[in-house]
């Protein structure tokens, strides 16, 4: 009998493995280039914090969005960005205006102290559209640079 009752586990868990789903291979991909030329400016003495990017719902996931009609959103099941486009983008933000030397430092939160300036960015759109003849990458962001708090 007992003999009998291992023999079932083992036809069981063999036919559970059987009907189990294959996994999928998810292709991750990055937003890390950064722009090949900057302009330079002479360092005025401010600061700048530059906040993460708010993100518009439908982009702030690691799912890549795509579109194959104007104002449609769909996902790919098998490609997804390596994390947020917010966690993306504010290092690229950060590293691109500390190569214009605009600025005597770049601060990110969870500083807390005095700055001359803050930047706050939004994206709009993070989206691989497939309606024109060519596929391309639309990537709008909105920026929005305001004086800063405790400098003198």
């Amino acid at each position: 009998m007992a003999g009998l009752f291992a023999a079932s586990v083992c036809i069981a868990i063999q036919g559970c493995a059987l009907l189990s789903s294959p996994k999928v291979d998810v292709e991750r991909s990055v937003l890390n280039q950064l722009p090949a030329a900057v302009p330079h400016q002479q360092r005025d003495g401010g600061t700048v914090l530059v906040f993460p990017p708010a993100t518009m719902p439908a982009y702030d996931t690691v799912f890549m969005a795509y579109r194959t009609e104007p104002r449609e959103i769909a996902y790919f099941g098998r490609r997804q960005w390596g994390a947020t486009p917010s966690q993306m983008i504010q290092p690229l933000l950060v590293s691109t205006l500390e190569r214009t030397h605009a600025f005597r430092v770049v601060l990110v939160p969870p500083y807390t102290g005095p700055y001359t300036y803050s930047l706050s960015t939004e994206i709009l759109e993070l989206i691989q559209d497939f309606t024109p003849k060519s596929a391309t990458l639309v990537l709008s962001l909105r920026f929005q640079i305001a004086g800063g708090r405790g400098c003198q």
